[in-house]
């Protein structure tokens, strides 16, 4: 019995994360300045960025916030 109770309460705490991960929001660069949208990425290092309506881009700091098979470009966003 306190196994599946244990086993229940943590299938509980799963999906209550699953769903606060998928209701929060990102932030939209098209409500920021360019320098706070350049300040969120610098403070953060790394920042996935709304770009308008439903797209989104990852904007990083520097190539130390990137996988080894991945490559920087400058980027606008508009």
């Amino acid at each position: 019995m306190g196994v599946l109770v244990t086993t229940a309460a943590c299938g509980l705490l799963l999906a209550l994360s699953a769903v606060s991960a998928a209701a929060q929001s990102r932030p939209q660069s098209p409500r920021m300045t360019c320098a706070q949208a350049a300040g969120m990425v610098f403070q953060r290092g790394a920042i996935v960025l709304g770009t308008g309506g439903y797209t989104y881009d990852r904007f990083v700091r520097d190539r130390s916030f990137c996988e080894i098979t991945e490559v920087t470009k400058p980027a606008l966003v508009g």
